[in-house]
């Protein structure tokens, strides 16, 4: 009984592999005889030597034969680099053993390195979206992350060879503030231009708690008489500049949908409901009260805050039947 020696599959002719674990495939021994079991050693090497190297020939024993006539093999350890690696196999039952198949070669691709443009990007106050380019070869894996929580990563988060990613950069009603991205391993600063105001409102319910900040006005009334919730800007400016103007816009489905605005110089913004309308009971309708309030100074500076959003809290309504 003999056994041929394998013939080398794939990888060949000095190919570049990106993998760097490649898989090593032969086409199968043929027997004359019973074989019985027939594994496969290979060996791959940076020298067509193959010396007895643990550090510079890697080797497997013991690979079972393949179906649909070729062995593979895939490597357990990384290989360098931009090398060129040298191959081959040989065909055993553990009583015959064949002679080793033709020395192939391939080599593996050079290390990734990326090009990062622009590393540095500039916001406005009111945020806004931005682009980063990533060059890299085409085999060339890399990652987008935030490293700051105003920055959300839109697009591209991952990708292969040559790409982009894109963020948003969140509005500030506070002073400048810088932050980062990891994008293909490499630093990107965002810094933000600083608001000459900070914006920001509360609600209160004066029927029920007088002047102190709540998160929630609750429509109820022993008798049919209007509840009034009230809003108030808590907004200053930054330096010499005073603010000259409030825009108000509150919106709240109860019985149905309604929204309010209100624009002037005047910093509370207020409103009534009724109990016992649509939607209404024993316990409490909660509703989400929706506010936005954009704040303009006298150097023409704007900025705009909405409830629900940054440090500003969920606001609600809790519509009661009347009598409560």
């Amino acid at each position: 009984m003999t056994l041929s020696a394998p013939t080398a599959n794939a990888p060949v002719g000095g190919q570049t592999i990106t993998s760097a674990r490649p898989t090593l495939v032969v086409n199968n021994s043929t027997a004359t005889g019973n074989a019985g079991t027939v594994t496969y050693h290979f060996e791959v090497s940076d020298v067509n030597t193959f010396p007895n190297d643990a550090v510079r020939t890697f080797t497997a024993d013991g690979v079972a034969q393949g179906t649909g006539g070729t062995t593979s093999w895939v490597l357990t350890r990384d290989l360098g680099p931009n090398v060129l690696w040298y191959w081959r196999a040989r065909a055993t039952n553990g009583t015959v053993t064949s002679d080793f198949s033709n020395v192939e070669t391939f080599r593996t691709a050079s290390a990734c390195t990326f090009t990062v443009s622009p590393t540095s990007v500039s916001a406005a106050v009111g945020g806004g979206t931005s682009t980063v380019t990533v060059t890299t070869d085409a085999a060339c894996t890399w990652t987008a992350v935030s490293q700051s929580s105003f920055i959300t990563v839109t697009s591209g988060a991952t990708g292969t060879g040559n790409g982009s990613v894109t963020f948003t950069v969140a509005a500030t009603t506070s002073g400048a503030r810088t932050g980062t991205l990891t994008i293909a391993g490499q630093t990107v600063t965002v810094t933000q231009q600083g608001s000459n105001l900070v914006a920001g409102f509360r609600l209160m319910d004066p029927g029920r708690l007088g002047s102190a900040t709540t998160t929630e006005c609750q429509i109820r009334s022993l008798t049919s008489v209007p509840t009034q919730c009230i809003l108030e800007s808590t907004s200053f400016p930054l330096g010499t500049n005073t603010i000259i103007g409030y825009s108000w816009g509150v919106s709240y489905t109860y019985p149905s949908d309604k929204t309010l605005i209100q624009s002037g110089t005047n910093p509370q913004f207020s409103f009534t409901e009724m109990c016992g309308q649509t939607g209404s009971n024993d316990s409490g309708f909660q509703l989400e009260l929706k506010v936005q309030l954009t704040v303009t100074d006298s150097e023409g500076n704007a900025v705009t805050v909405r409830s629900n959003a940054g440090s500003q809290a969920l606001l609600t309504l809790r519509a009661y039947v009347c009598g409560i």
